[in-house]
């Protein structure tokens, strides 16, 4: 800036957006194999500037111009022909600013400026070594210039720098739509559309604004008349839908296209947004859609997009990896202390998954400076205003593991409960949890996450409701599957006893899959997987490299199974809301984490058909309750069988057979 780069051509490359520096390969190769995740092609922390030019007609200048970015990672900053236009700073929602005052007839050049560094000192972090190993250690950057950031940022690897969704320069009226929401009234067989009306005309003028919902079999139209004042106020309208109504669940996720056009003697204009409609309640300790109990069969997504490097914004590439989920009989997922693209709301929408949506915060801690916390705020606000009508977006968590009991955190609870309340009063179409894990007493969070039980704290957890332990155990030697016989009787009634919520158990899983070095070649974007070369290095100075396939195969079968025991028990818990899975696909950012059943690219690891894992991941799972696995004839075999039914509708004159068979048959 103080070079005036603003005001004069500077030409280094030329690059395609949307996309970001490391998909143009812009920034200097990464100077290490990285074995603790994938390595990017190329490392820029800091400023990268970019220039457009475009043309206007003198009736365009004379109306209202705003540009409009989305995903922009992190803080953006905006000159339009050398005049400055200010700055944004928010990891979830678009960019819009008003370029309205620096417009002119002809030429004009943009100019925008991406700063997705978020560090505190001036210079980051030395990397003059070059090394071409690291090691296997995650060590905490102190530096950062707001505590937060989540996975859209360093925290689950790196940072990307750019602008990944829709540029686009909008000429619109003086007299215009700013925002539309939309909130289903069931029992009315009606939507209240509330509408915000700007206008920068001196005086207020008359106007009427036009509805149009289109649903697949029906369409509802409508027209009233208001009067739009100098400023911007808001409008509310009844829109009745009638007998045509459908409601949004996992099942039959109807979607509702809206447009709403506002009409005035200066001009006409158009807002176009979706929405569903859909109630969520509480059923005993189970959470309700439309008054039906469902059960939560959840994974965490924590933005791995391998070949860009970002999380993309088509909504193709959306279906595509929810339909994965959907496949194996999933129906929910998490985004761990991420906020999802709006192509990501759609492809929900249509699919029926129900979405878990989290701030993007620190993990394990809520910060103490008041910049951070005034930042985390406004992002909730931004994400409930930005994604509110997806009837897909039903939880909202304001951080991942926020581990506070006792008086000594008395006040970061407050200011966790008071966000929940800021957000509750804003959007009560949402349900709300002050954060992922754990479960503590005293807050009036709608729902919990929790990986312990009623009463159990970080320093001594007790017996958790996952297959692991948590903190200050050894996580594996003292699991269950590890210290107690085979069987599949467990359950976490007794965790769960006493909590008057829905309880959904965290990050269920982490069980590791061998590395598949075979898999390296397929990384061909903007991240390689260098990690599963170290690896391969490793085996071959070992000489177990020919026992990869053997040693891939053999811990996948293992890792299945723990799933299957991981998911089974959580069936079997009457009363239990859900589970969330960490994961159901692989986490390179976090130590390389194979950890999951299908990879980072979301490919099958060969291990399990989407069919098979249906068989106890789906709407329906019978369950028999054995104390023992293994059986010697002088044992007598008895079981209770559970039927754990999370589908449509109930089931009527359902008929029940059972078999024993040899391995002969």
């Amino acid at each position: 800036m103080d070079e005036g780069w603003q005001n004069g051509p500077i030409d280094r490359h030329t690059v395609t957006l949307p996309g970001s520096t490391l998909t143009n390969g812009i920034g200097e190769p990464y100077p290490a194999m990285l074995i603790s995740g994938l390595t990017p092609v190329t490392d820029h922390v800091g400023p990268a500037w970019y220039r457009r030019s475009f043309t206007l007609t003198e009736d365009e200048c004379d109306a209202h111009v705003e540009l409009y970015l989305e995903r922009c990672c992190w803080q953006t900053f905006v000159w339009l022909n050398g005049v400055e236009l200010g700055t944004q700073d928010s990891l979830v929602s678009p960019h819009v600013y008003d370029v309205s005052p620096a417009v002119r007839p002809g030429l004009n050049e943009l100019t925008v400026m991406v700063d997705n560094a978020n560090l505190k000192a001036t210079d980051p972090a030395d990397r003059s070594d070059g090394s071409h190993r690291e090691d296997l250690t995650l060590d905490a950057d102190e530096r950062k210039r707001l505590n937060c950031g989540g996975h859209h940022t360093v925290f689950g690897g790196f940072s990307w720098n750019g602008i990944t969704g829709r540029i686009e320069l909008r000429v619109r009226e003086k007299v215009r739509i700013a925002e539309v929401q939309v909130y289903p009234l069931i029992e009315q067989k009606a939507v209240r559309i509330a509408v915000s009306l700007t206008s920068d005309l001196p005086d207020g003028v008359p106007a009427t604004l036009s509805f149009e919902a289109g649903a697949p079999d029906a369409v509802t139209r409508a027209t009233v008349p208001v009067r739009c004042e100098p400023g911007t106020h808001r409008t509310d309208h009844l829109l009745e839908l009638g007998e045509a109504m459908r409601l949004w669940d996992e099942f039959t996720p109807h979607v509702y296209d809206l447009e709403t056009t506002l009409v005035t003697a200066f001009g006409s204009d158009r807002h176009a947004t979706t929405f569903g409609i859909r109630s969520l309640s509480q059923v005993g300790t189970q959470m309700a859609i439309n008054g039906r109990p469902t059960f939560l069969r959840g994974a965490l997504e924590n933005f791995v997009h391998p070949l860009t490097g970002y999380p993309p914004t088509e909504t193709a590439y959306w279906l595509a990896v929810f339909g994965v989920n959907k496949a194996h009989g999933l129906n929910h997922v998490r985004f761990h202390t991420c906020c999802p693209p709006e192509a990501a709301f759609r492809a929900a929408d249509e699919l029926g998954i129900i979405l878990n949506v989290e701030l993007p915060g620190c993990s394990g801690n809520e910060p103490d400076d008041q910049e951070t916390l005034d930042y985390l705020e406004l992002e909730a606000l931004r994400i409930l205003r930005t994604f509110g009508n997806h009837p897909s977006f039903c939880m909202l968590t304001m951080g991942n593991e926020l581990l506070y009991s006792g008086a000594a955190d008395a006040r970061s609870q407050a200011v966790l409960v008071r966000r929940v309340e800021r957000c509750r009063e804003l959007d009560d179409r949402h349900w709300y949890c002050c954060t992922a894990h754990p479960h503590t007493e005293g807050r009036d969070d709608d729902f919990y996450v929790s990986a312990w039980p009623k009463g159990a704290t970080w320093e001594a957890n007790g017996e958790p409701i996952v297959g692991i332990r948590w903190s200050g155990f050894d996580v594996v030697d003292s699991s269950r599957f590890n210290t107690r016989p085979p069987e599949t009787a467990s359950d976490y009634r007794a965790g769960i006893a006493g909590i008057d919520k829905p309880v959904i158990t965290h990050e269920v899983g982490q069980w590791a899959v061998y590395p598949d070095v075979r898999e390296a070649p397929k990384f061909t974007g903007g991240c390689r997987a260098f990690n599963l070369d170290l690896i391969r290095e490793f085996m071959e100075a070992k000489g177990t490299l020919p026992l990869a396939d053997e040693f891939v195969r053999a811990s996948a079968q293992l890792s299945l199974l723990l799933y299957k025991e991981e998911i089974e028990s959580a069936l079997r818990t009457h009363g239990l809301a859900g589970f969330q899975l960490l994961g159901f696909h692989d986490h390179p950012p976090q130590g390389t984490s194979t950890v999951g059943i299908v990879t980072a690219l979301r490919e099958s690891k060969g291990v399990v058909t989407p069919e098979q894992f249906r068989q106890f991941c789906g709407e329906i799972v019978p369950l028999a309750r054995l104390t023992q696995r293994t059986f010697a004839q002088r044992d007598r075999l008895s079981a209770v069988v559970d039927v754990a039914h999370a589908g449509a509708a109930d089931l009527t004159g359902a008929a029940f057979r059972w078999r024993l068979t040899t391995g002969s048959g």
